[in-house]
C-alpha cells in the first residue's frame, strides 16, 4: 500500500470513527433528555422486598412510586415527615399496620426506616388506594391524600395541585420504563419471597373511576 492510499484509508477510518462517536454522544444526550441515563432505572435497590410483597400486576407501579418518592433511599425523610423508601407518614403507616395488617402494637418513626417493613406497608396502602380508585386517582391519592382526591373527583375530576400533576406524570413515566426495560437487582437484601397475605380484607367501599 502506498503512503497516499494509507493516508486515504486512515482518513476514511477517522471519519467513520467520528461519526460513531457523534452517534453515541447523540444517543446519550437523547437518553438523558428523557431521564434514562441519569435515573439509572433498570438497576434498582431492594428488589427482593418488592418481589416479596407486590403482586406481579402492580410490581412496576410499586417500583415507580419508590423511585418518585425516595429514589430508593431507605433513609429519606421529607420536610412533612414522610419516611423511608415509600415515604410513609407515621399516622398512615400505623393505620395500615393496625387496621389492614392486623398488628397490635404501634410503630415508631424509626421502624419505618427498615426497608422491608416500609415496603410491606407501602404496598398494602397502595393496594388499598387501588381498591377505591382507578390507577390514575390512586397515584394522586398516594401523593395528595385520599380525602383530597375524593373532593377533586366530586368537584369535576381535575387534579388541582401542580405538585400532584407532576407526580402523576413522573410515576407513569417510571412505570412505563420499568415495564419495558425490566429490572436488575443492584444489591441483594435478605428477604424471603412469599405471597402477600393479609389478616383482614377491605370493607366494601365505593370504587371511584
Amino acid at each position: 500500500m502506498t503512503f497516499q492510499n494509507a493516508l486515504i484509508a486512515y482518513t476514511i477510518f477517522m471519519r467513520k470513527r467520528k461519526k460513531t462517536v457523534i452517534a453515541i454522544v447523540a444517543a446519550v444526550l437523547a437518553a438523558s433528555a428523557i431521564g434514562l441515563v441519569s435515573l439509572n432505572l433498570v438497576t434498582v435497590d431492594y428488589l427482593a422486598e418488592v418481589d416479596a410483597y407486590a403482586p406481579e400486576n402492580v410490581r412496576a407501579l410499586v417500583l415507580a412510586v419508590i423511585k418518585a418518592e425516595s429514589d430508593f433511599d431507605a433513609r429519606a425523610k421529607s420536610k412533612k415527615g414522610a419516611v423511608g423508601l415509600m415515604q410513609l407518614m407515621p399516622d398512615t403507616a400505623n393505620f395500615v399496620w393496625l387496621t389492614m395488617l392486623g398488628e397490635k402494637t404501634m410503630l415508631t418513626e424509626n421502624d419505618l426506616y427498615e426497608p422491608e417493613l416500609n415496603v410491606k406497608i407501602g404496598i398494602r396502602y397502595l393496594e388499598y388506594l387501588l381498591s377505591k380508585f382507578d390507577e390514575k386517582w390512586a397515584i394522586c391519592a398516594y401523593n395528595a391524600g385520599e380525602g383530597t382526591v375524593i373532593r377533586w373527583i366530586s368537584s369535576g375530576g381535575q387534579v388541582e395541585y401542580e405538585e400532584t400533576r407532576n407526580y402523576l406524570k413522573k410515576v407513569n413515566f417510571y412505570k412505563t420504563v420499568y415495564q419495558k426495560a425490566g429490572c436488575r437487582q443492584k444489591r441483594k437484601i435478605a428477604a424471603t419471597a412469599r405471597e402477600t397475605k393479609f389478616t383482614k380484607k377491605f370493607p366494601e367501599t365505593q370504587k371511584f373511576a
